[in-house]
This record gives C-alpha cells, sequence and structure tokens, in this order.
C-alpha cells in the first residue's frame, strides 16, 4: 500500500521525518496571542458588570490592589487615595479620596474606577475615570433632589457603557422625617446624570 501523502497548509509545516520541528508562520502565531487575548478580556469583563453588592464592612486597607479588565491597570489605595499603574508602561497617576474608603471597583472600560467613600452619616460613590487627554477626573455621585439630611449607596449596577446608583436618604423638612430611594444613570465619561427617580419609601412625625 502506497503511504499516505502529507498535506501542508499555509500555517504550518507538518513532520515529515522524526525530530523535525514543527515550523509556524508568524501570521499564525499573532492569531492565536489575538484569540487568546480576546477570550481572556471576554472571560474577565464577566467579572466587572452586573449587580456588584455594596461592602461597607470594614475599610480598605493601605495596599490593596485592585486590577482592572484583562489587567490593563492596576490601582493600589495609599491610605489617601490611589496609585493608578498603567500595566504597558509603568506609569503611576495618584488620584486622592476622602477617607475611609469602603469598595474599589473597575468598570469594563478600565478606564473608571468606582469607589465607595464615608460621608457624614453614610457612603458616596465617586468615580475616578481617565478622559481623552490622559488625566484622571474625580466625579462625585451625591444624590440629587437634595438636600437630605444624610444618605447612603444601596445598590450600583454596571455595564459597559455607564452605571446605575441608588441611594437610601433621609430628609428632614418641618416636622417630617422622609425617607427615600434616589436612583440615576451616570455617563463617567461626560459626568451626565440621566434616568432619575425617587421613590418615597416612609414617612415619619418628628417630635
Amino acid at each position: 500500500m502506497a503511504p499516505m501523502p502529507t498535506f501542508r497548509s499555509r500555517w504550518s509545516i507538518t513532520p515529515d521525518a522524526p525530530g523535525e520541528r514543527r515550523a509556524v508562520s508568524a501570521a499564525g502565531k499573532a492569531k492565536r496571542k489575538w484569540l487568546a487575548a480576546l477570550l481572556i478580556c471576554s472571560v474577565a469583563g464577566i467579572c466587572y458588570a452586573g449587580d456588584v453588592k455594596v461592602d461597607t464592612a470594614s475599610p480598605l486597607d493601605e495596599g490593596a490592589t485592585f486590577a482592572s479588565p484583562g489587567g490593563v491597570r492596576v490601582a493600589t489605595f495609599t491610605g489617601a487615595g490611589f496609585e493608578i499603574r498603567e500595566s504597558a508602561t509603568s506609569k503611576v497617576s495618584v488620584v486622592h479620596s476622602l477617607p475611609p474608603v469602603f469598595q474599589a471597583v473597575w468598570m469594563q472600560d478600565s478606564r473608571t474606577l468606582l469607589t465607595l467613600e464615608h460621608v457624614a452619616g453614610g457612603t458616596c460613590a465617586v468615580c475616578f475615570h481617565l478622559g481623552d487627554h490622559g488625566d484622571w477626573v474625580r466625579i462625585p455621585t451625591a444624590p440629587p433632589l437634595g438636600p437630605y439630611q444624610s444618605y447612603i449607596v444601596k445598590r450600583w449596577t454596571f455595564d459597559k457603557s455607564g452605571m446605575r446608583i441608588t441611594y437610601a436618604t433621609r430628609s428632614r423638612r418641618e416636622a417630617v422625617l422622609t425617607t427615600s430611594e434616589v436612583s440615576f444613570d451616570l455617563d463617567p465619561q461626560s459626568g451626565a446624570v440621566t434616568h432619575l427617580t425617587s421613590v418615597k419609601t416612609g414617612e415619619e412625625p418628628l417630635r
């Protein structure tokens, strides 16, 4: 019986003899690396979207690190803010918080770090967004429609285009204490607030 013929593709050369090394074209290697990177970014992105539990159990420890999807950037808490290091160039940018800080979460775009800061009587969501000119911008997101006696971040939800934040608020007007849930969408690139809603959850007369 005649031996089976050896077929060669444009991507590789199949060994014809023992000891012959397999040669792969540069284009093939690049293609596989690109596909692997795409898979890693896709899987990592799943972890940085959706409804993220708000955690205020304890403040962040100095030195705590937070890697963005795909490891594009790494934020390290300094006690007074964050050092954000670019993985590709090792460039470090410094942003300032109002500690204590309880939580830090990257959005899918790796350009927005959402943090949870302490304020008198509650908590506030604060974004740090990398602008088009390479500067990090601090965006506080206190609930609109105030003034409020106090407020806390109750829920935050992320997707690739922005976030939705819900606050539980307490306001005092005349002799009545009113509690409400205030929700809104935030575009970190423009700072625009849209789809604002306020739902009263309780009312109590003050003595």
